[in-house]
């Protein structure tokens, strides 16, 4: 919350945080030892994003601007099985992203 303070007294909105730690978590995607604290981190960062007042995130904004392309996986995963099965997960976990959003709404 420090940060968006500060960046808000710049004069400028923050819209979204990242964090390297929780983002490609081979600890959860190859179910290695640690999968769980990541996880742990993982629903951590998205209850300091909602304290912080940081609501959005990308597929939400994407249904809202009701975005009609292409979305392209940034990143791919490392998985058992080789590079295709690391965009096959890319490709599924975005499509339910979208889903749930639809659904949602949120």
């Amino acid at each position: 919350m420090r940060l968006k303070a500060r960046v808000e007294a710049a004069g400028l909105q923050v819209w979204n945080i990242g964090n390297s730690n929780v983002h490609n978590m081979p600890e959860v995607t190859l179910n290695l030892p640690g999968r769980d604290q990541k996880i742990a981190e993982y629903k951590q960062y998205l209850r300091n994003l909602a304290q912080a007042g940081i609501r959005y995130t990308t597929m939400r904004t994407l249904h809202e601007v009701d975005f009609r392309g292409v979305a392209i996986a940034d990143h791919v995963p490392g998985m058992v099985g080789g590079p295709r099965v690391g965009w096959a997960y890319s490709i599924g976990y975005m499509k339910a992203l979208r889903a749930a959003v639809r659904v949602t709404g949120s």
